[in-house]
């Protein structure tokens, strides 16, 4: 008898259900995980860096005033999606009796987004290979410890991989389906996620972007793609229409997302530009929010002028960047420490704890990223043999996520963004990873016969 072959993809059983009960306990028990790590390492940030910034936002959206700058302006720098989760947070914590707007109640839902994220990554994985490839993806996301890290920032990581895994999903399973009709349940959901993530992201919206154009060269059912489309459209317009007619109003200016567009692009293409974070003179317009309104306005469009202007005369030095900023992103996986310690403002614990965690975070990240790489290969070659519109979208999806750092500048934060996508792909990997070594710890006749 023939030595078995080990599939290109597990077994396809179960795909009719969303998710099985098993990836809801693994939910629960990364939602657990992280209340954990919260409960150890949640505290007030200081110092001037994104998650001070971040809850000085919330802190004035929960209290009426507004999405208001630090200087008590009205501001749109960074896009409006987390800020005003954490407005929404602190106002329940709030209304519950919770008072001084501490961190613990923002790991809290936090932990619960990953909850959700843990689901809709296994839910994502089932729809395409089986339960056991989505069992497997839970787990990866569960367990992951970098992501469970920044549970108790205050950083945009938690509730944009939540609602990217959920638009993911919901994709996923309308061109699953797709020779049944459109699906507008599923369409909805995928709608709500790109339209969250997108508020809390913008480049999110490339990604799904993506994803629809390989729905077309795929062939995808026209009234299946349209009607997807449609549904993701009005909820991009009742997300940014009120937000674009409010900026007009308070800003006097049409700002359809955030007004750091300028910086981030500017930090990754100046003349002199290492790839990574810098604040460099030639990004610098002479004024920012401290100056007020305007201020904030000028250096927008001065960063954003400043980057075109490297571009076009220098495009050979915007392509030499690209390797810098990939390293600088991917290097690593031990960011979200980091995060939590308000970037050195407020260290965690004694160096043995950074070390331990450091170890550990980036061996979890090899072996992730191994099992990725593995799960990619297959799916791209199963997608083009088979004609599979589904796992064609999710590889897409994938690199053009991976590739968001090109666009602005390198930094370990960027690759979380990739991180449901990543997941479901490792779980495949995990799966026909482990199929391999059982037909050769049991041997291939007995495989054979098991087979059989």
């Amino acid at each position: 008898m023939a030595a078995p072959r080990v599939p290109d993809t597990p077994e396809t059983e179960g795909r009719s259900v969303p998710v099985s009960g098993t990836v809801v306990v693994v939910a629960v028990v990364g939602v657990l995980l992280r209340l954990a790590w919260v409960a150890a390492t949640a505290r007030t940030p200081t110092g001037l860096s994104d998650p001070f910034v971040y809850r000085s936002y919330g802190i004035a959206i929960a209290s009426g005033a507004g999405y208001e700058s630090l200087a008590g302006d009205p501001t749109a720098y960074y896009p409006p999606g987390y800020p005003y989760l954490l407005g929404a947070i602190y106002r329940l914590a709030a209304g519950l009796g919770v008072e001084g707007f501490p961190t613990w109640p923002v790991g809290i839902v936090q932990s619960l987004w990953w909850g959700v994220a843990i689901v809709a990554v296994g839910g994502t994985a089932t729809a395409i290979w089986g339960r056991r490839a989505g069992l497997a993806a839970a787990v990866v996301l569960a367990l992951w410890p970098n992501l469970i890290a920044y549970s108790a920032a205050i950083l945009s990581e938690s509730a944009f991989v939540a609602a990217a895994a959920t638009a993911m999903w919901g994709l996923t399973v309308v061109v699953r389906r797709a020779d049944e009709g459109l699906r507008w349940g599923w369409a909805t959901v995928a709608a709500g996620g790109t339209a969250l993530a997108t508020a809390i992201r913008p480049q999110f919206l490339a990604v799904v972007g993506v994803a629809l154009v390989v729905w077309a060269l795929w062939r995808v059912p026209a009234r299946v793609a349209a009607g997807t489309v449609g549904v993701i459209l009005v909820a991009l317009a009742a997300v940014f229409m009120p937000w674009t007619i409010r900026n007009q109003v308070q800003l006097g200016a049409v700002v359809p997302v955030s007004t750091n567009t300028g910086d981030n692009l500017c930090i990754g293409v100046y003349p002199g530009a290492r790839g990574g974070f810098a604040i460099a003179a030639p990004c610098q317009s002479g004024v920012t929010w401290y100056d007020g309104l305007e201020g904030e306005l000028t250096q927008d469009r001065f960063g954003r002028s400043a980057a075109l202007r490297f571009l076009r005369e220098d495009p050979v030095g915007w392509v030499a960047l690209i390797p810098r900023k990939l390293f600088y992103t991917y290097l690593s996986d031990d960011d979200g420490l980091d995060a939590v310690e308000a970037y050195g403002a407020d260290p965690l614990g004694t160096p043995w704890v950074r070390t331990a965690f450091d170890v550990v975070a980036n061996a979890a990240y090899a072996l992730i990223a191994v099992l990725a790489v593995v799960g990619l290969v297959v799916a791209a070659r199963g997608s083009r043999r088979e004609g599979d519109a589904s796992r064609a979208a999710l590889v897409a999806a994938t690199l053009a996520s991976l590739l968001v750092p090109v666009i602005f500048f390198g930094d370990p934060r960027f690759k979380v963004s990739a991180a449901p996508m990543v997941a479901a792909l490792a779980g495949l990997g995990a799966v026909l990873a482990y199929d391999r070594l059982r037909i050769e710890r049991i041997g291939p006749s007995a495989a054979g016969q098991a087979a059989d």
